[in-house]
């Protein structure tokens, strides 16, 4: 039995799956950039609404913030902008740097507008 291969579905899939990466990428932006602020509440659906999206790709997009740290769940309805260990924090600062190659002086998120580019 040959299984046929359906090339609007493995579209549809390549577009959820971009979704999800564009919003983990901004969400992550603005968190690492400390935009938002520590304790704010995150809900799928008023951020699916204003991603133009369902929550599947927002939900998906939250739990890998989740798994990174940067976002805590709370009683399975939501997430909450994580507080820094101050432990922790210089420790996953350091460890970043390292991972991509920066030393002290360079910034981990460029925060300029693009007209100071």
């Amino acid at each position: 039995m040959v299984m046929q291969t359906n090339p609007s579905h493995a579209a549809t899939e390549d577009t959820a799956a971009a979704r999800y990466e564009v919003i983990r990428q901004f969400l992550r932006h603005i968190l690492v950039a400390q935009r938002v602020p520590k304790g704010l509440v995150l809900l799928e659906g008023p951020l699916a609404q204003l991603f133009g999206t369902s929550r599947v790709p927002v939900r998906r997009a939250l739990s890998l913030l989740h798994e990174e740290g940067l976002i805590t769940r709370f009683e399975g309805r939501g997430f909450i902008v994580a507080q820094p260990d101050e432990e922790v924090e210089p420790l996953r600062l350091a460890l970043t740097r390292e991972l991509f190659g920066l030393d002290e002086q360079q910034p981990l998120v460029d925060t300029r507008t693009s007209g100071e580019k």
